[in-house]
């Protein structure tokens, strides 16, 4: 569904007001007018005007909770009239959102004549794209005039702006400046961002302590991302002793709240035992609920816990799930894993035309174990015609980064064609010289062995997540 028609409807309604709720047909033209060529996505906004579903946002939005409202609202589009499932959500969504920034027009009355909130409010739906079209310029606009009042979150946005050079030209001063001033007014996330620059010595001298400073200080306010920030600090010792008890406690704070890569690292804690007594049915709570936000590290590694049956009863079906949602955000050590899989079918159809597509996609991306099992792919000719130049390319590639493995491979590789220069010498200088061609039983009796082997892959992740 294209959002032109949403994007329409809110201009309509910011312009005519909810009377236009009451005519189906007039919103029609309208959008027929504005944005003609989008006929479903007009068609199914009119739809549910015809089952007063945009009053129903309005009166039931006090009573009930929004996403039960929605279900409700979704379920009734489509058994009353026909709507896929999809295409009702979209249109409820978009109606929700148009009836919002009715609400929000005495808001923005309010921004026009100076109130900061109400500016820093429009700020971050421009930035965000939301209700309004997305632009960083009209974003800075309104964040300048709400922190040029004092607002200390105009101002930490305004920051982070500068920061990332959207809207305005990028300048690490000027980002520095507005994070110092929203800091100074006790604005949590402008002491985080403020940390995060003596962290990385822009705009200011490099500094760990600083950065503890400004981390601690938001921290003790709650703010999430300090208080992982800060447990970073701890965990490796930076700007402070190290004390991995500090880490943890810190760690916890951030993931009780949600903070994902917290509950990754606190997922981490528990299972090497630091800072904590070690404890395989914590760690994989706290990993599922990193992984259940998207964290890739933590998807491996649970994965590899369903895989080895670490605190949760063992399932390969489990682990090649979380191992292909982790591979299909591009996580290498994912990808070698899901190939093995796929070699060995554990949990999966076995397919070694997958693993070889797995495999190279890791290799590619210069992951070690890629290249080593990409390499056995192609001396086996396994999903993959034999080729032993290209089984030598990749365990070249990986014995570079140290991989023991190809190492061993490049080494066999070499003393086998010294063998055979040497066989090869001595057949010359025999007066009987024979007219079958001598075969390498040693090869083949080494790669009747190869292509039984199962080449090892990555397991989990354990580095810690961040700086």
């Amino acid at each position: 569904m294209h959002n032109a028609p949403r994007r329409q409807l809110f201009e309509l309604i910011a312009e005519y007001g909810f009377s236009l709720c009451d005519n189906p047909r007039r919103c029609e033209a309208l959008l027929k007018d504005y944005c003609g060529q989008y006929k479903r996505e007009i068609a199914v906004l009119v739809a549910v005007m015809d089952e007063q579903i945009p009053y129903k946002i309005i009166n039931f939005q006090k009573n009930m909770p929004t996403h039960i409202l929605k279900m409700r609202l979704i379920k009734e589009a489509y058994e009353n009239l026909g709507i896929a499932s999809d295409f009702a959500e979209w249109a409820i969504d978009s109606w929700e959102l148009a009836l919002a920034d009715i609400k929000n027009s005495q808001k923005n009355i309010e921004a026009k004549k100076g109130d900061p909130e109400q500016q820093n409010r429009i700020g971050r739906e421009y930035q965000m794209g939301q209700v309004v079209q997305q632009n960083d310029q009209e974003a800075v606009k309104w964040y300048r005039l709400a922190a040029e009042q004092g607002n200390s979150s105009g101002q930490s946005n305004l920051g982070s702006m500068y920061q990332n050079g959207r809207g305005v030209p990028q300048s690490d001063q000027e980002a520095v400046k507005w994070y110092q001033r929203a800091a100074e007014q006790g604005n949590s996330c402008g002491k985080r961002n403020l940390g995060f620059m003596y962290r990385d010595g822009r705009g200011v001298p490099k500094g760990d302590q600083e950065a503890v400073k400004w981390y601690q200080r938001a921290a003790e306010q709650g703010y999430a991302a300090a208080q992982y920030n800060l447990g970073l600090k701890y965990e490796n010792g930076l700007g402070v002793n190290k004390d991995y008890k500090e880490a943890f406690k810190w760690y916890q704070r951030a993931a009780e709240q949600g903070y994902a890569a917290a509950q990754y690292n606190l997922g981490l804690k528990y299972e090497n035992g630091l800072g904590v007594n070690k404890d395989y049915k914590e760690a994989f709570k706290w990993y599922k609920k990193a992984a259940e936000q998207g964290h890739a590290d933590a998807q491996v590694n649970l994965g590899f816990m369903y895989q080895n049956g670490q605190g949760v009863p063992q399932s390969d079906q489990e682990a090649v799930k979380w191992y292909r949602l982790a591979a299909e955000q591009g996580h290498a050590d994912a990808q070698v894993n899901l190939g093995f899989v796929y070699q060995n079918g554990r949990g999966i159809p076995q397919s070694d035309q997958e693993a070889v597509k797995w495999y190279r996609l890791a290799a590619e991306q210069g992951n070690s174990f890629g290249q080593r099992n990409l390499g056995f792919m192609y001396q086996n000719g396994r999903g993959v015609p034999q080729s032993d130049q290209e089984a030598v390319k990749w365990y070249r590639l990986a014995a570079e980064q140290g991989n023991s493995f190809a190492l061993e491979r490049l080494l066999n590789n070499e003393n086998k064609k010294d063998q055979m220069k040497t066989h090869k010498t001595t057949e010359e200088k025999t007066e009987k010289k024979s007219e079958i061609p001598l075969k390498e039983t040693s090869g083949t009796e080494e790669n009747k062995k190869d292509s039984t082997q199962q080449v090892g892959f990555f397991g989990r992740i354990r580095k810690f997540f961040g700086q």
